[in-house]
Formats: structure tokens, sequence, C-alpha cells
């Protein structure tokens, strides 16, 4: 009985297609354990609107921000420009400013900074901007 509760378990597992592999994220996520740096990627994209979705971990930066645009893509209906890998034990922050998002992402504790700096050399002022997502 249980060999075969193990092989139903693992044909579904298999089943489980390439896009679930990066969910929608809301403001306020769960704190996470972190990998070593360099090691493994996230990527964070967002859409026009403002959803935010967050990658699984990849050993690339290129197929986790792939993932990360895809479920956002496939999700929202909207083309995701605004994303962002980083390693695994990175801070991102997402501003929101007038209709438009930035994203900066630091290992030393500066990536609201960066974000903000961003958002400030297209010509928007900090009071114009919120955090819409900080992982």
């Amino acid at each position: 009985m249980c060999k075969f509760l193990i092989a139903a378990v693992a044909a579904l597992v298999s089943a489980v297609p390439f896009a679930a592999s990066a969910v929608e994220v809301n403001t306020d996520p769960p704190i996470v354990a972190r990998g070593d740096p360099g090691t493994s990627w996230v990527a964070l994209a967002v859409s026009p609107n403002g959803r935010v979705f967050r990658s699984n971990s990849f050993n690339t930066e290129e197929a986790a921000r792939r993932s990360a645009r895809n479920e956002c893509e496939q999700t929202s209906g909207r083309t995701c420009r605004d994303t962002m890998s980083v390693p695994e034990n990175w801070d991102v922050i997402v501003l929101r400013c007038a209709g438009r998002n930035f994203l900066g992402g630091s290992g030393q504790g500066t990536a609201y900074d960066n974000a903000l700096g961003k958002a400030v050399a297209q010509g928007f002022n900090a009071d114009r901007c919120r955090q819409i997502a900080n992982y």
C-alpha cells in the first residue's frame, strides 16, 4: 500500500507544469531561509498595475527572471517588463512611483536606497513613491 501511495504522489508531482515555479506574492511576505550567495538565484517581476511575482530558486539569473516574468504575464495578462534577478540571500525592494515600478536589490542592506535612486534618476520625488514589496 505504501509503495502505491509513493508512486501516486510521484506521478502527481511530475505532472506539475513549469509555470508553477513562480507565484504571485503579497506586500508582506513571510521571512524565508536563504542560501549561499551566488549559488541560487531568485527574481521578481512586476506587472504594469503593480502585481509582484517572485520565482523559486534557480541556478542562473536568466532562468529565475524567465520564470518570474512568465508567471507575471500569464497571471496578469500584461507584459511584465520590470524584472530583477538577485542571489537568493539578497534583499529586493519594489517601489511604485506615480504608476511606475522601480526595483532595487542589495546584499548590503541598501535595496531601498537603490530602488529610490533609480526613481529619483527618472525625475520622481521620494514622496511620490510607495513601497509595494520587500523580499
